[in-house]
């Protein structure tokens, strides 16, 4: 859905419409789908953030079972980047940014959506288990064009084009475009990246498994810089609510530089 005020919709050359949005949701409905998820845009330039608990409140009343919600940002490449860039469009406040997330949180968690994830909400059982395997660092195996996999420490993808896709199939029986081997300190710093996202945080026992080492000591300066939002928990080290919007600055802390 993204955006359920038009203005905004045309605003990020959207091409669907809120009423296509809405419309759809009711076919899948129809059509017996018993697990729907949306996902909404938030820090929007012009939005307000009554604008946004409006935006949560129309959503909800739909009814999804999953709900994910972004934060606007500025892609190189993008005709939003070159707006912002020549001064014709200003990107919300920092500040302001972080408000929305909040409220958009605490708005979702109380009409019965607790925050699994710090962009995703989900009624009880219906948590993405999807994306929760990406999180959690589970293997995966992609099939067609475009398609990522990851096994065995190596993650491939192939060919994004349908023809050269078949072609190279039919003559070499792979459909690899290229690969990369996840050596042991990217393997380090995305348990962590990801571990951190999710509400139950990082298994510290899988950690000291997986990589032989303590994180609480060997991370400790780190640790105390951002201890206020931080805690340990059951031998899980969780990002508190008042740091989920710092989430970036602190898990780069706590990152293994690269010898």
């Amino acid at each position: 859905m993204q955006r359920v005020q038009p203005n905004q919709l045309k605003f990020m050359s959207r091409i669907h419409s809120v009423e296509q949005s809405f419309a759809t949701y009711h076919d899948v409905r129809k059509a017996g789908f018993t697990n729907v998820s949306a996902d909404l845009i938030f820090a929007v330039p012009g939005q307000s953030r009554a604008v946004w608990e409006a935006d949560l409140q129309r959503l909800i009343e739909l009814e999804p079972e999953h709900i994910s919600t972004y934060s606007l940002t500025v892609e190189e490449g993008t005709a939003l980047h070159r707006w912002v860039d020549a001064g014709h469009v200003h990107m919300l406040e920092e500040t302001v940014d972080t408000g929305m997330y909040t409220t958009g949180r605490d708005f979702l968690e109380a009409a019965g959506y607790p925050n699994y994830e710090i962009s995703n909400h989900a009624r009880p059982g219906y948590e993405c288990r999807h994306n929760l395997n990406y999180w959690t660092g589970v293997e995966y195996l992609g099939f067609g064009p475009a398609a990522h996999s990851y096994f065995q420490g190596r993650r491939h993808w192939n060919v994004r084009d349908l023809d050269q896709y078949n072609q190279q199939v039919s003559a070499t029986g792979s459909s690899v475009e290229d690969s990369e081997m996840i050596d042991e300190n990217t393997a380090r710093n995305e348990m962590i990246l990801t571990r951190l996202r999710l509400s139950e945080g990082l298994n510290l026992s899988e950690y000291i498994k997986q990589f032989g080492e303590d994180l609480l000591i060997v991370r400790k300066p780190a640790l105390d810089k951002w201890a206020d939002h931080i805690s340990v928990v059951n031998q899980h080290l969780i990002i508190s609510r008042t740091g989920w919007s710092l989430i970036d600055e602190i898990s780069s802390d706590l990152m293994a530089v690269e010898s």
